[in-house]
């Protein structure tokens, strides 16, 4: 007697706040507003504007950075319009 294996595949389609939050981009998108930029000139600018100094202790963290953006923009796919609808940089 042999035993069957199952194999269970996860859902092919986004979780409906998935989908939400995609609509959410293109209406924003519709109207004009774009994206928070995920490069490295215009958040290491942000960073300076919050902190109120643009001492940020070295460049140490600057190829992290760089590798998390291109991660972010790339695998993750996180540069859709549905990421910072405040459209601010």
């Amino acid at each position: 007697m042999s035993s069957a294996t199952e194999i269970r595949v996860g859902d092919p389609y986004p979780p409906i706040s998935v989908k939400w939050i995609n609509y959410a981009g293109r209406v924003a998108s519709a109207l004009g507003i774009e994206p928070i930029a995920l490069d490295e000139g215009t958040r290491v600018a942000r960073a300076i504007k919050k902190a109120g100094s643009d001492d940020l202790g070295g460049d140490d963290f600057r190829e992290a950075l760089r590798r998390f953006l291109a991660s972010a923009n790339t695998e993750a796919k996180m540069a859709e319009p549905a990421m910072g609808l405040d459209g601010r940089p």
